[in-house]
């Protein structure tokens, strides 16, 4: 049985207490008390001391409320006038270190935390007005914490009151350049944008308006993501608000609007009027003259800078009835130009609505001018079949008659699915599943036709990376007498199904399809290469799902050549070659080569201005996953975000955007967000469920990650449950010792653990042997698996039995992962906790060095944390 420790408070728990009670106190009661239940279940000890220290402090923001309002009110009462402050002058925990400028209500500097509580820089600003109304002002401002959370928004975070009796806010210090640096650089000014409305539109959802928009209220970080800053002229709309009151604002004349000019007080109306002159500014570079008239937008430089012209026209009418009704209609127009639809500001015609519509569906558009400029697209056509049947010079005629039926009947089935939905804007996947659907009415009597329609209809489906669609229409193709197709063809359709059935989790099949589709294109004539590249690549990702990860690699390295051969410069083959060796090589463990492999291509993608593609996404989310397994959660958590934002955005849901959001979610898990990683997990399996299938092993390892996060939280029932499901869908799909297989086990031994310790241990020696079996691939797994069976004989006292375990996780991370990787501490923070309870006098010390290091890691409350913790007590 585990030791029985004393309760006392450490320096680290301490530190965790804090960072738990700040999460509280964020909370709405409702929250807050659901949070403390299960902090009650999992940690007493932290539950009782947590229970105190709300008590004391009676409201979510009562304790830093009322060190605000003193401070106000000394600084009210106070006739001097705010003391310069000087590097290394402290206040409360902060000390300077320099000045940073000026801010709507007072002097602003840079500092950093002195008490050496945790590492912190942060903005601090002076406050130098002496207005009457300062103290409720101040009051507010504090509030707005308990209602903006946003990462576009920097927070409040401390105040206090100088020894002359000056008050101070602390605010979180962004990191980054000013907007006009940025944009010099060459920011997207409508992505900008769209990043600073929304954070606005997050504070007008909540009450709060910002009163001062303008470009040095704007900082991007060194991610390049816009964050607003300063709300301290923010009025609050609630009811509360003094109706009395003068308007108390530090604003910005050529940014504001002519009602705020007038002498009234800030609203959302008025921060609309500034947002569209800020937007002019992103867009021209010129200020706004400052008199309240809406901006010049004649040297708006973009192919629809008519339509923005428009748009910030209505946005900073001088009538505030004529404006958009919030920021986030206005957001809205931004995104249709953005997505290449028409805005409602400027009706457009039918010939607009076209062109837009060929922009945002070029596969559609190409398919549409098949049939209104049918010489040019014609000869188009036929260039396209005579490369197919280079081989078949002697059946040319035939294809092309083939070809043109084909075309005819892709295009009447477009057509008919286009009237069927009138008015209606068709994306590319509503088009093509309209069309699946008409096929048995419109070629019942035309196999053959149905038959080509079917392999077009599946190409597409691939594109757009909705894999159990692209399957069930390439079949029938696959599976009917196509002997008289062209040889190209006929391989196309082989291996975009064999493609899909990799992410079906259909293996075997997969590779005896993708075998078959190399083999026609390698007896014919003429240079196949770059199909050749794509085809391997289709083939190592089948022989990674039947384990064979040394054939994969190898054939993914081929096939990484044969794009070199092809050409040297970044081109789309390329690019795809080298993540699809990246994936490969991070599974096998192989990490460093992996992230080089990824880095490689996405500069790839970048270089062909494709670095907001599809695919580009995709690998920066395999970067991402390099970044959490090298230890760097911080720049993985980054990376995840942004490309789920851009993927979700431009693309909408898809198999590529689930597995984002899944490995996103476990970072969050690690960072113990449980509430932010549940909503990305099940979003993520529902996503997979839909595009993959839920037999597949792509849905299994959704299953697992929520096996995980119902383990983090105590659910262990429902852990239980749902990793079992992951098992049975994995041993049907890549069978028992697949990798895959043997990870859920892992995570199942650490389930049984929680119930019956004993008993976990025996499993983990079953799963840490099944992985040595599988060799390099599965050692960093291994090493996963040691530490966790560590911790279980350390709770059961077979203490030298748990530093063999610690000992050997540590030497395997080592020789994997690069000194300072958090999951290298947490090895060496076994060891010592091993040899603590051995009776090492040294160990206590660095064990707790090590759980200080980890607790920047592990988010507040955290398990592992905890378990570390509870070594330190006597």
């Amino acid at each position: 049985m585990p030791p029985d420790h004393r309760s006392r408070l450490t320096p680290a728990r301490r530190r965790l207490l804090d960072r738990l009670l700040d999460e509280l106190l964020d909370l709405d009661p409702a929250a807050r008390e659901a949070r403390l239940q299960a902090l009650k279940a999992r940690c007493p000890r932290v539950h009782g001391w947590l229970e105190r220290l709300l008590e004391a402090s009676q409201s979510p923001v009562s304790h830093l409320h009322d060190v605000v309002a003193r401070s106000a009110e000394q600084a009210v009462s106070s006739d001097n006038p705010p003391a310069l402050l000087q590097p290394g002058d402290r206040l409360g925990s902060w000390q300077i270190v320099g000045p940073a400028g000026r801010g709507g209500m007072g002097i602003v500097y840079r500092a950093e935390r002195a008490d050496g509580a945790f590492e912190m820089d942060a903005a601090i600003k002076l406050v130098g007005s002496r207005h009457p109304g300062l103290v409720e002002r101040l009051v507010q401002e504090r509030q707005l914490l308990a209602r903006l959370n946003h990462p576009g928004i920097s927070r409040l975070i401390d105040g206090g009151v100088t020894e002359s009796g000056q008050a101070y806010l602390v605010m979180e210090w962004v990191a980054g350049e000013d907007l006009s640096e940025s944009l010099r650089s060459g920011l997207d000014p409508l992505a900008t944008f769209a990043e600073i409305a929304d954070a606005l539109t997050h504070a007008h959802q909540r009450m709060v308006v910002h009163g001062d928009i303008k470009p040095g209220n704007v900082r991007i970080t060194p991610r390049g993501r816009a964050r607003l800053l300063d709300f301290g002229v923010a009025r609050l709309l609630a009811d509360d608000v003094l109706e009395n009151e003068g308007p108390l604002r530090g604003l910005t004349p050529a940014f504001a609007a002519p009602e705020l000019l007038a002498g009234q007080t800030a609203t959302a109306q008025s921060d609309l009027w500034a947002a569209g002159a800020l937007l002019n500014w992103l867009l021209t570079g010129q200020r706004p003259t400052g008199d309240g008239r809406p901006p010049d937008t004649s040297n708006i430089v973009h192919k629809r800078a008519g339509e923005l012209a428009a748009v910030i026209g209505k946005a900073c009418a001088e009538d505030p009835a004529q404006r958009y009704p919030s920021v986030a209609a206005l957001a809205e127009e931004i995104g249709r130009i953005r997505s290449q639809h028409p805005v409602q500001v400027r009706p457009a015609g039918p010939l607009r609505r076209l062109r837009l519509w060929s922009r945002r569906n070029p596969v559609g558009a190409l398919l549409a001018v098949v049939l209104t400029v049918g010489a040019v697209v014609g000869a188009a056509v036929f260039g396209w079949q005579a490369q197919l049947v280079r081989a078949e010079r002697d059946l040319a005629r035939v294809e092309n008659t083939r070809w043109e039926i084909m075309r005819e009947q892709l295009v009447t089935l477009f057509r008919v699915v286009a009237d069927e939905a009138g008015d209606e804007d068709l994306g590319a996947r509503e088009l093509l599943d309209g069309s699946v659907d008409r096929l048995d009415g419109l070629l019942a009597d035309d196999d053959q036709g149905r038959a080509y329609i079917e392999t077009m209809l599946g190409s597409l489906y691939v594109a757009l990376q909705d894999y159990q669609s692209a399957a069930d229409v390439l079949r029938p193709f696959v599976d009917s007498d196509a002997a008289g197709a062209a040889p190209i063809l006929r391989s196309d359709a082989y291996g975009n199904l064999a493609l899909a059935e990799v992410h079906l989790g259909n293996h075997e099949r997969a590779l005896a399809l993708v075998d078959e589709a190399i083999e026609m294109v390698s007896d014919q004539p003429g240079d196949y290469r770059r199909r050749l590249s794509e085809l391997h690549a289709t083939r190592g990702s089948a022989l990674r799902g039947l384990g064979d990860w040394s054939a994969a690699i190898e054939t993914l390295e081929r096939s990484v050549a044969l794009a070199l051969e092809v050409s040297s410069k970044p081109h789309r083959t390329l690019a795809m070659a080298s993540n699809n060796l990246g994936v490969n090589l991070n599974h096998a463990g192989r990490i460093a080569e992996a992230r080089r492999a990824f880095e490689n291509a996405l500069e790839h993608w970048r270089a062909l201005g494709l670095g907001e593609s599809s695919d580009a996404l995709t690998v920066l989310g395999n970067l991402a996953a390099i970044y959490y397994r090298q230890g760097d959660l911080a720049l993985a958590e980054s990376a995840y975000a942004e490309a789920i934002e851009l993927r979700r955005r431009r693309f909408g849901a898809s198999a590529a955007l689930a597995a984002a959001m899944n490995n996103y979610g476990q970072v969050l898990l690690v960072r113990h967000r449980l509430d932010e990683a549940r909503e990305q997990l099940v979003q993520a399996r529902d996503m997979m469920g839909r595009f993959n299938g839920q037999e597949s092993p792509h849905f299994a390892l959704m299953l697992r990650s929520l096996g995980m996060l119902a383990l983090t939280a105590g659910e262990v029932d429902r852990a239980r449950a749902t990793l079992a499901q992951a098992e049975t869908i994995l041993v049907d799909s890549v069978g028992p010792d697949h990798l895959f297989t043997v990870l859920v086990r892992a995570q199942q031994a650490m389930t049984l653990a929680r119930r019956d310790p004993g008993a976990g241990v025996e499993r983990f020696d079953e799963v840490i042997a099944q992985m040595a079996e599988l060799g390099e691939p599965a050692e960093t797994h291994r090493a996963g698996a040691l530490c966790e069976q560590a911790v279980v004989l350390i709770d059961l006292e077979r203490i030298e039995a748990a530093r063999t375990a610690a000992e050997d996780c540590l030497e395997i991370r080592r020789a994997h992962l690069q000194e300072g990787n958090w999951e290298i501490l947490k090895a060496r923070a076994l060891v010592a906790a091993a040899d603590e309870h051995a009776g090492d006098a040294e160990a206590r010390a660095l064990l707790n060095e090590h759980v200080e290091a980890l607790a920047q890691t592990y988010g507040p409350g955290h398990p592992r944390l905890i378990w570390l913790e509870d070594q330190l007590q006597p």
